[in-house]
């Protein structure tokens, strides 16, 4: 009998039945399944699907691996390949990042979960991949179950690595601690990234490929959705040595992402630097107009930047209407015994 819904909508996604005797196989994303199939992941991963169809990409290989009973799609897992952080030398290990696993309503707590996982794993070792990672936080309806599908599946226990803190920009700019930043010391100069020169770039490249900056902090990370006009930099003699970096945040989509602030080691004693730029970086937003669009604000630091999170905790919390940790997992992969 045929369904009564539209194929492709939310309705008959789900209106597939459980069924113990059904055929359950995993293999890949097909083509005529991409409307179908969108609506078992998050808004903000369904642009992968379709480079998951086209096979490999040029930045590596997207996985969506489809669950089907009786060949009709029950659950899906997506992830994709993360940057590699020495800069691409030859001694770079690859790790894939998880950034999905879904199944249809009626198919829960059926294994189709534990399954995928499995396929998944399988799949990214073929491929040649040491690790798979998950980056995600305890907003998500399904936390608990997620976390215990990771544990069942043989994953690292989820730890905290990052706050993230959300604002409005109009709050923030008017916070009593920005009027307390000191001046910038005559000898530095601050710069917008669509200023940068040629020089400034390949400066920063050349510190990114020795691994003398954390690929993790670069000030290109996410060049796609940079908003260059709200990046500052911060030039010493002819050298960026500090930046805080601004992007559209592709999950919220009225919000501006903080993504990195980073400061030179050897200047980070020294003047107050660090909430310098992040100051200059909240006066630019609140004064661009993009702030109509998007008057949010949403500031990440890493559990293990200690001084960081100190000035957030006691500048940036002040000035926000919420705040939440971060969690993360890993799965480390073993050579498939084919290799």
């Amino acid at each position: 009998m045929s369904l009564p819904f539209s194929s492709g909508t939310w309705e008959y996604l789900f209106a597939t039945p459980y069924s113990p005797s059904a055929s359950i196989t995993v293999d890949g994303l097909k083509a005529g399944e991409l409307p179908e199939v969108s609506s078992l992941t998050f808004k903000s991963s369904r642009e992968l699907l379709e480079k998951a169809i086209d096979g490999h990409q040029e930045n590596g290989d997207v996985l969506a691996l489809v669950a089907r009973a009786d060949g009709r799609p029950v659950g899906l897992v997506l992830a994709e390949p993360m940057p590699q952080r020495d800069g691409g030398n030859a001694t770079g290990q690859k790790r894939l990042l998880l950034r999905s696993v879904f199944s249809n309503l009626l198919w829960q707590h059926k294994g189709i979960g534990k399954l995928l996982m499995a396929s998944l794993e399988t799949g990214a070792r073929d491929l040649g991949y040491s690790s798979i990672q998950t980056e995600y936080t305890p907003k998500l309806e399904s936390f608990e179950a997620f976390e215990r599908l990771l544990v069942s599946a043989g994953w690292k226990s989820p730890r905290l690595f990052m706050e993230e803190s959300l604002f409005w920009i109009k709050d923030m700019v008017y916070g009593d601690w920005l009027k307390r930043v000191p001046q910038l010391p005559d000898e530095y100069e601050l710069v917008a990234f669509d200023r940068l020169t040629e020089a400034d770039r390949a400066g920063l490249q050349v510190r990114l490929n020795t691994g003398d900056i954390p690929h993790g902090l670069s000030p290109f990370a996410e060049e796609e959705h940079l908003v260059p006009e709200l990046s500052v930099g911060l030039r010493h003699d002819s050298k960026i040595v500090a930046w805080m970096s601004l992007l559209r945040s592709p999950v919220v989509h009225d919000a501006i992402c903080y993504r990195s602030l980073y400061v030179d080691p050897v200047l980070r004693m020294a003047n107050g630097l660090g909430p310098i730029l992040a100051a200059d970086a909240f006066r630019r937003h609140a004064a661009n107009p993009i702030a109509e669009e998007r008057p949010k604000g949403i500031f990440n630091t890493h559990h293990t930047a200690i001084k960081q999170m100190n000035f957030v905790r006691k500048r940036v919390l002040p000035c926000c209407y919420e705040t939440y940790a971060f969690r993360s997992s890993s799965l480390d992969l073993q050579p498939s015994s084919s290799s």
